[in-house]
């Protein structure tokens, strides 16, 4: 039997270096020039789709949506006498609470390294662990 990379989760290990290079590339270019623009879009669209892939279709940058399930579950469970979350709920939850932390972390470190540094390197280094890390 043929198996597939991606079947297997291993398609993250492709991914990890291709993307860190394309962000360490993207911190070579110039500002205001296109190609580092679609270089970097390029990059984040790889991470975006695999951890999509990875998180089995749950889109975690569409944070309007979580929001407002999180606020009928809350709404739910005031008046109802159900108090449980369901894991839609849980997930939703983690989703914000990883944005909101992941913002108030990038803020801080971008301000601790400032813009001579290679910032684009860095995130990329960042999402290389992540997606490594990832079990499947």
């Amino acid at each position: 039997q043929g198996r597939s990379l991606c079947k297997d989760n291993q398609h993250h290990k492709v991914v990890a270096p291709l993307a860190f290079g394309m962000f360490a590339i993207a911190d070579r270019i110039p500002e205001n020039h296109k190609k580092k623009l679609v270089l970097i879009s390029a990059a984040f669209g790889l991470v975006y789709a695999t951890a999509n892939l990875a998180l089995n279709a749950t889109i975690t940058q569409l944070m309007t949506g979580h929001i407002t399930k999180l606020g009928a579950a809350i709404s739910d469970r005031v008046g109802s006498a159900n108090r449980c979350f369901n894991s839609g709920t849980v997930t939703s939850f983690s989703i914000l609470v990883s944005f909101t932390i992941g913002c108030a972390l990038g803020a801080r470190i971008f301000l601790a390294v400032g813009q001579e540094k290679p910032i684009f390197t860095i995130i990329g280094a960042f999402y290389a662990v992540l997606l490594l890390l990832f079990r499947g």
